[in-house]
């Protein structure tokens, strides 16, 4: 999927912190989707927006959350 198909509804948005890097959080959701999952990651103010490749992917990873620096953050979409 290219990245002109991705919509909001693609996005899944993270608050992390000043101190965890988009990367870092990309590798989290990647770990817990599929890394080839994971199509682009920017920040924006203080969260982190990811936007995967599948929307069922974005309702799992809004259920599951992710684990950064031993802290548990929470996933939104």
């Amino acid at each position: 999927m290219g990245l002109e198909r991705l919509t909001r509804r693609h996005a899944v948005k993270l608050s992390p912190g000043p101190n965890c890097t988009v990367e870092e959080c990309s590798l989290a959701v990647g770990a817990v989707v599929g890394h080839d999952g994971v199509k682009s990651a920017s920040r924006m103010n203080n969260a982190v927006v990811i936007f995967l490749d599948c929307v069922d992917k974005v309702d799992w990873i809004a259920e599951l959350g992710v684990v950064i620096h031993d802290s548990f953050i929470p996933c939104f979409h």
